[in-house]
């Protein structure tokens, strides 16, 4: 541990980060998820020589994020503005680098160009479209449909351009409803940190800082951070935290017209009009909503718990009155759950795990009520608001409500998960025996089962864990044991359980995991061969043999120069005093 004493300033974990994310997009550019052509138009030993630098960048930033959390939880830790502004740095030479660690985003483009063609995206795989895009879609998903709601479809329908087959503004405009997503995440993190009692700054040093998010939702564009900004917000709304986060009643969430020229900007296309248009209504809804939660809550408050009219101040009981106190008191606090379950459902028509976040809204909102019949109303009325937000948005995005079927996409063979792969070795095993086709839909069973056995027993603890915190312990249940898994997957419940968990064992578990995780893909987005494994284990290697001898040079820089000045000189303090390298030279 003495090796590890080094005093330590934010301002170095700046530098270091911004040097391995300089180094790691200047590999990209040769060594990153380029279109296909410009691939094959690379000489060997220029790719090779990217792949050893990204590697080689990205052990430098997972270091520095990792000594940055050291000094998160010193004794003087960064202010939140510092960890911002450190966010920005190690971000930006990310934004101009080819997409990375994922192909994930020609696929977004040929979905939205499938859906400005008025081809059906939940019937049709990426290959129905034609012409070069598909071409940059591994060919597993060139013939699957999209699993992705109709909220993702309209923006991914808004920034294509047809008229670009190289798809640059494509994925600029995808970065750009990324970023809007992890826009989201870094205003509603420290706002569910102070409303669960966690640190905001470990909060943003674990959930937005955390190199899964540089390296998939930035630079890899991933529909994700829209999915996490917009469960974020509604959770935030839901809770009604204060500290510049105001609700629709008071006019501060959402505008209709705010929306709208929003989604203007995206593009000129039909599709961005409906999301506008989208946006519109609920933006309308919300506002009447609040109206009409206000009226309800000004009603409430001239009405007695128990029913009684007051006049003047007093009880008045027996009055007709009584009967409707509980319906009163319910509308008075409709305002924030309900807009934030139409949050929250906008996010889940991304991605359908986000869904999860209603129950969590219901039992915000019945937190508040007093008796059963109030807490059956006020559930019900969430999800009759996730029904009607979802009928809306689809009708206007015009997209179809085929992603329902299509939410069994991800359970294919070939797919990255934890299921899949013991399905794989105990078909291996049965091989022979007639049984072999039975494991794969054996394991994803279970998988079913464990995942729903470890949300039966959070809820379980959802009073001692917290609302959020349990959320959280679920979504990373469905990413770990799902029929699907990439290294990103992780930040579904990696997100909230930063705002939520205590300091101790898990967050300590969570931490490790996303720095391995973040080294678990190849920059090009394709499987890797023994070779590339090989350079990207050497860049690696001669990161940490950099950091090694710099960590030294350091030690042996503030360490005493002899056993004598241990003693110091009769005050204590010999330890800590700096060597002077001129000491003992003459003129």
């Amino acid at each position: 541990m003495s090796a590890l004493r080094v005093p330590l300033e934010p301002r170095h974990c700046q530098l270091l980060g911004l040097v391995g994310s300089l180094v790691l997009a200047s590999g990209g550019a040769s060594a990153g998820a380029l279109p296909i052509r410009e691939a094959l138009a690379l000489r060997a030993d220029r790719a090779a020589t990217g792949l050893v630098g990204v590697y080689f960048g990205l052990v430098l930033l997972i270091a520095a994020w990792m000594l940055l959390g050291r000094t998160v939880r010193g004794a003087e830790p960064p202010s939140r503005r510092t960890l911002l502004a450190t966010f920005g740095l190690w971000a930006a030479p990310l934004l101009v680098a080819p997409p990375l660690f994922s192909r994930d985003v020609y696929s977004y483009l040929a979905q939205g160009a499938m859906v400005d063609a008025h081809m059906d995206v939940y019937v049709h795989g990426p290959a129905h479209l034609g012409g070069p895009l598909p071409d940059e879609i591994p060919a597993v998903w060139q013939h699957t449909p999209t699993p992705y709601g109709p909220v993702f479809l309209a923006f991914a329908s808004a920034v294509t351009d047809p008229s670009r087959p190289d798809g640059a503004f494509g994925i600029a405009g995808l970065r750009l409803v990324a970023l809007l997503g992890v826009g989201l995440m870094v205003l509603c993190l420290p706002r569910l940190a102070r409303h669960c009692g966690a640190d905001e700054r470990a909060a943003l040093w674990l959930g937005v800082l955390n190199p899964l998010v540089l390296l998939h939702l930035v630079a890899g564009a991933h529909n994700d951070a829209v999915m996490l900004g917009l469960l974020g917000a509604g959770l935030v709304v839901a809770v009604g935290v204060s500290g510049g986060a105001r609700g629709v009643g008071d006019g501060g969430v959402a505008r209709g017209g705010e929306w709208g020229g929003v989604a203007r900007g995206l593009g000129g296309s039909g599709v961005a009009r409906v999301v506008g248009g989208v946006a519109r209504v609920l933006g309308s809804v919300a506002r009447g909503l609040g109206g009409v939660a206000r009226t309800f809550g000004s009603s409430a408050r001239v009405l007695g718990v128990n029913g009684e009219a007051r006049k003047g101040g007093s009880r008045v009981p027996g009055t007709t009155t009584e009967r409707a106190t509980p319906t009163y008191a319910l509308l008075g606090t409709a305002t924030y759950p309900l807009v934030g379950a139409v949050l929250i459902t906008l996010a889940a028509l991304v991605k359908a795990p986000a869904a999860l976040g209603l129950v969590a809204v219901a039992v915000l909102w019945c937190r508040r009520l007093d008796g059963r019949g109030q807490r059956v109303l006020a559930t019900a009325l969430t999800a009759a608001t996730a029904g009607a937000t979802t009928v809306v948005t689809t009708a206007l995005t015009g997209t179809g409500y085929g992603w329902i079927a299509a939410l069994r996409t991800p359970a294919s063979p070939e797919n990255w998960s934890l299921t899949n792969l013991l399905g794989r070795l105990t078909g291996h095993l049965l091989s022979g025996t007639g049984l072999a086709g039975y494991a794969l839909p054996l394991w994803h069973t279970l998988g079913m089962l464990g995942t729903g056995t470890v949300v039966l027993l959070v809820w379980r603890r959802r009073h001692t864990l917290g609302t959020v915190h349990s959320l959280g312990l679920c979504l990373l249940a469905v990413a770990v044991l799902g029929p699907a898994i990439r290294p990103w997957y992780v930040l579904w419940g990696l997100f909230l359980i930063a705002a939520a968990a205590p300091q101790g064992r898990g967050r300590g578990v969570l931490t490790i995991a996303s720095g391995v995780l973040a080294l678990a893909t190849l920059p090009s987005g394709f499987a890797a061969d023994a070779r590339q494994l090989a350079l990207a284990t050497l860049g690696g290697v001669l990161a940490v043999a950099v950091l090694t001898c710099t960590h030294l040079a350091a030690r042996s820089w503030r360490s005493p120069s002899g056993p004598d000045d241990d003693r110091g000189n009769g005050n204590g303090n010999g330890r800590n005093r700096t060597r002077n390298p001129f000491a003992g030279r003459t003129a």
